[in-house]
């Protein structure tokens, strides 16, 4: 309370009132109620408005303030009011804040003490954050503590899909108002974990139903406001729509998965070669991809068009003909289609009366066609242009597998015959070998002549040939070269088929493997390959050197081919007991079990998807056990995928003189 204060003075008889606000840097000014009038200010207050003095006609403070060109934009109470706040605009932009509070003199009666403070800069700067907050693509929202929406952004009005005037609208600004039960039930929890910890919520995600039904995917964060005295007064956040965002990761999750489901079918089909499950894992595949109602394989035979699988509700029909419906005209362009709408299609043959859309693929492996693919289905929408893709990858795929199960199951009637044959054949055998020996023999010369002509030609003419030509000569020179291998190979079988003299030459082993190591190096270089030699000089047998020299390099010459460029190889000679023991060892491809019971085979080569294309003659391993026979030894090996082979022989020691 202030006591004896004397208008249009500025002495006080009790208290020093003047000299008190003199201190003060704030504007201030002292109003009688009577009047009202302006009783003193301090120079603050001059210094505000420009003036010397106060007037000399009583004037009351807001009288002064639009005499000053100012005008109230935020009232609080009512500028007249003896307490409250209001906020004025001076000329120029400045911003005031007049604080009004009541006082009583027992001299002069009751008055208003009004106290003033620039508050430019801090509108300034709120007017700047709420641009801001304006312009952020994110939704931005303040809400009381009871849940009701106090400020909102267009970010957050886009998101909401409604208006501003809606979301604040009197009687409806409660968010409830405004979203889904289960929107509401979510946001709830949110505000009362925020309420209940006093920590703030991050990237909580909430799905937001609007008016419109359309549903959005929303990242929101929740802080709890704090009021003056330190006690929460409501909330604000941001609210971010990740629609889009979860739209591409449920996009990259159905890709993975499609690639998956790609990974197995390849998997599935590279593991057999029967047409029955070829064709099963095929259509499976198709109709997991698709999501469809129904679908058939269909392999063409001439005119005809025979459905070899069926998924759905196609009755008893096994065989169609192939130039009808939208599958024949897919077979007739070979090209595949997506048909959404089949009631639209003039082609359209209706199969099942459900069917809304379909999807036909021809199977087409090295330029031929082989059937069609076909898929039915009564939701348009599951047919997308994506499903499609990957529907055709897996029918390219099907097209190769039921090729390749057509040509083994042609391949294995045919081997059947075979089988059958060669028992009548088996007494041509003898008659075989001779004509082959006469072969072998008589084919050396001219092999001989048409290479050594095809080198000529190819020198005379090696400025003028293309290097698709050049490819043309080494094609025949390697064709020629591997008949000369196999005519060396039969001529070396059969003259040790023809030996009969016994074998009384003393042969050192060691000798025999430094030739056969020297014989192949050029090969392992070319390769990369380490060979390595552990030999015991003291390792004799009786034998024909250049035989046993023609069994190790054979078997040097399979561990250098079958063995991946820079590779190990080491050769070994021992002794066991009274026995003379050589390995070759490698760590290459190795050979699967299933084949080691005829590797001693004439013309029996082993083909694995790592071998297929290595050039042989498959006499090698059947001449190194003849030769081995010949000398009275026995043959060894061992061999695992991946791991390698160790190919060998053990001879008999021979007797040396002391």
């Amino acid at each position: 309370m202030i006591e004896s204060v004397e208008p249009h003075n500025n002495s006080l008889s009790s208290v020093d009132l003047a000299a008190l606000i003199e201190q003060i840097a704030a504007p201030i000014a002292l109003e009688m109620q009577h009047g009202p009038c302006i009783a003193y200010t301090n120079p603050a207050f001059l210094t505000l408005f420009k003036l010397e003095a106060i007037p000399a006609t009583p004037t009351s403070v807001i009288d002064l303030l639009r005499a000053a060109g100012a005008h109230e934009t935020t009232p609080d109470g009512g500028s007249g009011a003896s307490t409250g706040t209001s906020e004025w605009i001076l000329p120029g932009g400045r911003v005031i804040s007049a604080q009004r509070t009541p006082f009583q003199s027992a001299r002069s009666g009751e008055g208003t003490l009004w106290q003033f403070s620039d508050v430019t800069e801090q509108r300034q700067s709120e007017a700047r954050y709420r641009a801001i907050i304006e312009n952020i693509e994110d939704g931005y929202y303040e809400v009381d503590i009871n849940g009701h929406f106090v400020f909102v952004n267009d970010g957050l009005c886009r998101i909401a899909g409604r208006q501003r005037e809606q979301l604040l609208a009197p009687g409806r600004r409660h968010y409830s108002h405004h979203f889904s039960e289960t929107t509401t039930t979510q946001l709830l929890d949110l505000f009362r974990s925020v309420f209940r910890k006093r920590e703030p919520v991050q990237g909580a995600e909430v799905l937001v139903e609007r008016p419109d039904g359309s549903i959005r995917h929303v990242e929101f964060s929740i802080a709890l406001v704090d009021g003056p005295e330190g006690r929460p007064i409501g909330f604000c956040g941001i609210a971010r729509d990740i629609t889009k965002r979860k739209q591409v990761e449920a996009a990259l999750a159905r890709r993975v998965t499609l690639l998956s489901v790609l990974e197995q079918v390849d998997l599935e089909l590279n593991q057999t070669l029967d047409m029955e499950q070829v064709l099963s894992v095929a259509l499976n595949a198709a109709v997991l991809l698709s999501h469809a109602d129904a679908g058939f394989i269909g392999l063409a035979e001439g005119d005809r068009l025979r459905l070899v699988r069926l998924f759905g509700p196609y009755g008893p029909v096994q065989e169609v003909e192939a130039n009808i419906g939208i599958t024949g005209r897919v077979m007739r362009q070979r090209r595949a289609e997506l048909i959404p709408d089949v009631s639209a299609d003039p082609d359209y043959h209706c199969d099942i009366p459900s069917t809304r859309a379909q999807i036909a693929i021809p199977l087409i492996s090295h330029d031929k066609l082989l059937g069609v693919i076909n898929l039915e289905t009564a939701d348009p929408e599951r047919f997308t242009p994506e499903t499609f893709e990957f529907v055709q990858l897996v029918t390219a795929r099907a097209a190769s597998a039921i090729d390749n199960a057509r040509l083994y199951a042609v391949s294995q009637q045919q081997l059947a015959e075979l089988r059958e044959l060669y028992a009548q054949l088996q007494e041509l055998e003898q008659l075989k070998s001779d004509m082959i020996h006469i072969a072998a023999h008589d084919m050396r010369s001219p092999l001989g002549i048409l290479t050594g002509y095809l080198d000529i030609l190819r020198l005379d003419l090696k400025d003028v040939l293309t290097e698709e030509q050049q490819s043309y000569f080494d094609s025949m020179l390697r064709a020629i070269d591997r008949i000369q291998r196999m005519t060396t190979d039969i001529l070396s079988l059969e003259r040790v088929q023809a030996a009969r003299e016994p074998l009384t030459t003393i042969i050192n082993l060691a000798d025999v493997i430094s030739r056969a190591v020297f014989d192949r190096a050029d090969e392992a270089r070319q390769k990369g390959h380490k060979v390595a030699m552990q030999i015991e000089q003291a390792a004799h047998v009786y034998g024909d050197a250049i035989s046993l020299v023609e069994a190790t390099s054979n078997l040097l010459g399979n561990a250098i081919k079958y063995t991946p460029d820079g590779g190990t190889i080491e050769v070994q000679l021992r002794v066991e007991g009274r026995r003379a023991v050589v390995e070759v060892a490698d760590n290459g491809y190795g050979i699967p079990e299933e084949y080691h019971d005829r590797l001693f085979q004439p013309f029996f080569r082993v083909r694995t998807h790592e071998t297929f294309e290595i050039d042989g003659t498959g006499l090698g391993l059947y001449l190194v056990r003849k030769i081995i026979e010949r000398h009275g030894g026995q043959m060894c090996f061992e061999s695992a995928p991946g791991v390698g082979s160790t190919f060998g022989f053990s001879l008999l020691l021979a007797e040396l003189d002391e």
